[in-house]
């Protein structure tokens, strides 16, 4: 998986990763540097026990346009962490991060974009998909820009 996340940086070619089983990575996290990519859950899971699962890199010089989703019938398609699903850390370069479909699952952030760098590079946009959480925290935000489309959050 995560050869997949690195040759999607750096080959603009790659659109689409979309998953064909379910993936555990155990005590592993994903670091996504770059790149303009969908990943489709396909109905399959992606989880780890590692605190967070996506490690948002801004630095890289390609700015990085992630967007979820999940093209099955069953819309079924889940990611799990333990802590935060997605945290952005030390951008100086623009993350812009779109759920459009799946659903996120942790015990606390989902999605975690405070970061010690370029705090107004990252953008958030719910445009479909679920959020579940134990917390009452779901999104922390940190400075980044927020947009719900439609009824993005159920």
């Amino acid at each position: 998986m995560q050869e997949a996340l690195f040759a999607a940086d750096t080959n603009p070619d790659i659109a689409l990763i979309t998953l064909v089983k379910d993936v555990d990575l155990d005590m592993e996290e994903l670091t996504v540097l770059g790149g303009s990519f969908t990943l489709d859950l396909n109905g399959y899971t992606l989880s780890t026990n590692d605190t967070f699962l996506f490690y948002l890199d801004g630095n890289d010089s390609t700015p990085l346009n992630l967007v979820i989703d999940d093209s099955s019938l069953s819309k079924t398609g889940t990611i799990r962490a333990s802590d935060s699903v997605f945290i952005a850390h030390n951008q100086t370069n623009e993350i812009n991060l779109t759920l459009a479909g799946g659903t996120l699952e942790s015990e606390s952030f989902l999605i975690d974009l405070t970061s010690s760098g370029n705090k107004t590079a990252a953008t958030l946009t719910l445009a479909g998909g679920n959020l579940l959480t134990e917390q009452p925290a779901t999104i922390n935000a940190g400075g980044a820009s927020v947009t719900v489309i439609g009824n993005g959050v159920p």
